[in-house]
């Protein structure tokens, strides 16, 4: 819960602290930074993780002192924020892997002193020429003019007597709680004091339950509404001293008074335990995603076995007709189908995820690399809220950053070279997505140089002495040969790329997750990567087709195109064979792979005169299937049968069969390793 917790925190700072960057001091981004902050300090603190709490103690330092106008943002300045973030997420990194191994925090602490005397010397703010962070190092006489102020005038201020409301809703609170009401006074001249007024709320919140405060709409107070004075009746077990240091952390406080109203009596384990309970309801709770999974194939095995019911329902309609029994169940059979679709729509909405989920880090990526390599690009994202399975979205973080470090790296001119082509001089990065059916189209493009044909024809010629065949590829087979295992045009290898690894590991990625790639460029214009992948890969649509009474599944989201022969000679007549290889013309002008699935599993019943073609893609790979008979659409629950497949295994080597699928009629179908079968052609 923790690690899930903070990571969603810390992504939302970030988020917060790139519009910082682009859009410059935005007083909400601040404060909601500066409570999640907190926040993660306190659970910190509460579970002990020291080193993650101190981090977070400095980050709102930072914080606090922009707000307080102490600072102002600039790069200096969000570069150390960024760094305090990184550290945030490097020892929660730690924490999750359980490593011993911990930040140099001394080391960290010297970085932000540092910062501070450089922004002095540079006289980037006249404000704080010898400022030091607040709370680094707490001020002696700081401390000493809080504590020096007497008690008795604190506390016999007339703010802080109960009025007659106030009695009726202490009245109310358990016993066992310590009842305090609090004056809090503003020094004068304070800015921002209901985002001040929020901050101790939320300091607060975390040692008890706040009864009242006045003004009680402070939150939607202007600065000149707000009297010098904040008032708070709270229930906690914590001492007054405790509620003290709560509050005295924020700046800007002239006086603090505290008057206790009641002492508790003690703790009614029971009761509290009761309390507690009623008070911690919450409308949401995590589970764990192997729940989840085994919850979608249950609901498969039900769908299927209600398909089963429907066909004996019709076979007992043909055999008995309007009998009333009948009349019945199918009155039943159409409520449960009605209430499984409900159902299923729940469970697969309860494995999806936003993009937006991983979106948001390509900001910073962006942010980081064109900052190293001197570059100006900003990058533009729509479609964030389109959703997709959980553990699609997380095998997608690869392929896409590689994609994106390439436009970078590769696309991405120079701001020199973009003024000599008339280009502006802030390069731009699209990505995007959109659903389209069963799939979802992720698209990532640029608007840079473009690929350069030139080159890859260079790179083939050194590698293959073949200079004939560079003139007969067509611009689609030459893109092709990027997706290659260390396939690289760079003469130079540098930490972002060189190696030719990159778009390899998109083409095994996407390619595992049944999707396919599609790149399109043009000199000086930009590349776009589009990536199509299903929206889950539990339950698939799939194409049935049927060779000698078996049948196979196809997933839906890579059939391109259906070609059907009216006969075998026809088939003879548009396929080439080369060395025993079957060859297509698609369209015309592609020359693809083909692989006849009867013979690759060794049938010899075709007697049909039917033919058809299955044009399917696979990542960057276009390829047919010739299958004899095409049955329909199916929605199907993958079982998975890897664990059964191999040498010495029960099923052997059954290279081509990903698992299998109980279809509605009570028979199965072999659902189609494509990724194996591409490695066949």
């Amino acid at each position: 819960m923790f690690l899930e917790e903070t990571k969603d925190q810390i992504d939302y700072i970030e988020k917060e602290f790139l519009k910082l960057e682009k859009d410059g001091y935005d007083d909400e981004i601040i404060v909601s930074t500066l409570r999640m902050a907190h926040s993660i300090k306190g659970v910190c603190n509460t579970l002990n993780f020291s080193n993650m709490a101190k981090i977070s103690h400095l980050l709102e330092n930072v914080l606090v002192d922009l707000k307080d106008g102490k600072i102002s943002i600039e790069a200096m300045v969000i570069d150390i924020l960024f760094k305090l973030l990184d550290s945030l997420k490097k020892e929660r990194e730690n924490i999750s892997l359980k490593k011993e191994e911990f930040l140099d925090l001394n080391k960290l602490t010297l970085e932000i002193e540092d910062f501070y005397s450089n922004l002095a010397s540079n006289k980037l703010d006249e404000d704080i020429v010898e400022q030091k962070p607040k709370n680094l190092q707490i001020k002696a006489n700081e401390e000493e003019k809080k504590e020096s102020k007497g008690k008795e005038d604190i506390l016999q201020k007339e703010e802080l007597k109960l009025e007659e409301d106030e009695l009726f809703l202490v009245n109310n609170v358990v016993e066992y709680l310590n009842i305090y009401k609090i004056a809090i006074y503003f020094s004068k001249g304070t800015k921002m004091k209901s985002g001040k007024a929020f901050l101790i709320i939320n300091n607060l919140l975390g040692i008890g339950e706040i009864i009242q405060t006045t003004p009680n709409n402070y939150e939607n107070l202007k600065d000149e509404e707000f009297s010098d004075a904040f008032f708070i009746i709270i229930a906690t077990r914590s001492s007054q001293k405790e509620v003290y240091e709560n509050i005295n952390v924020i700046s800007e406080i002239e006086d603090i008074g505290i008057l206790n109203i009641r002492e508790g009596k003690g703790i009614d384990k029971k009761k509290h335990l009761k309390d507690v309970k009623a008070n911690n309801q919450v409308s949401s709770v995590r589970i764990n995603m192997t729940d989840i999974d085994e919850l979608l194939n249950l609901m498969g095995e039900f769908v299927i076995d209600r398909q089963k019911l429907f066909n004996i329902s019709k076979n007992l309609k043909r055999r008995y007709g309007n009998d009333a029994d009948i009349i019945r169940l199918n009155d039943n059979l159409r409520k449960i189908e009605f209430i499984t679709s409900k159902m299923e729509n729940i469970i697969m909405a309860s494995r999806m995820l936003p993009l937006e989920y991983i979106f948001s880090r390509y900001e910073r990526l962006v942010r980081d690399l064109s900052k190293k390599l001197n570059k100006n690009i900003k990058i533009e994202v729509y479609g964030e809220k389109t959703k997709i399975d959980r553990n699609i979205i997380e095998a997608l973080v690869e392929p896409i950053t590689h994609i994106v470090r390439n436009s970078i790296d590769h696309g991405i001119e120079d701001v020199e070279e973009r003024k000599k082509s008339n280009k502006s001089e802030v390069a731009k990065i699209v990505i995007g997505a959109r659903r389209e059916k069963d799939n979802v189209l992720i698209e990532i493009k640029d608007d840079g140089r473009g690929i350069n044909f030139d080159k890859i024809k260079e790179k083939i010629r050194k590698e293959t002495f073949d200079t004939e065949k560079m003139d007969e590829l067509s611009e689609k087979s030459l893109l092709n040969y990027i997706f290659e295992s260390g396939f690289t045009t760079s003469k130079k290898i540098n930490e972002l790329s060189g190696r030719g690894i990159g778009l390899e590991i998109v083409n095994r990625e996407i390619g595992k997750l049944n999707g396919i790639v599609e790149v399109k460029t043009k000199k000086n214009i930009g590349t776009k990567f589009t990536i199509k992948v299903p929206i889950t890969l539990k339950i698939i649509k799939a194409l049935l087709v049927e060779i000698c009474e078996f049948k196979y599944a196809i997933a839906s989201s890579l059939i391109i195109e259906i070609i059907r022969f009216k006969e075998k000679k026809d088939l003879n007549k548009y396929l080439e064979i080369v060395d025993g290889k079957y060859y297509y013309y698609w369209k015309g002008k592609e020359l693809i792979n083909v692989l006849n699935l009867a013979s690759y599993m060794n049938f010899d019943c075709l007697d049909t005169k039917k033919t058809y073609l299955i044009i399917l893609g696979h990542s960057e790979k276009r390829f047919g299937i010739i299958v004899p008979n095409i049955l329909r659409n199916e929605n199907i629950v993958i079982k998975d049968l890897t664990h059964f497949m191999g040498k010495d295994k029960i099923m052997g080597e059954n290279l081509g069969i990903l698992g299998v699928s109980t279809l509605g009629d009570g028979g199965f179908a072999q659902v189609l390793d494509i990724a194996s079968l591409v490695k066949e052609l």
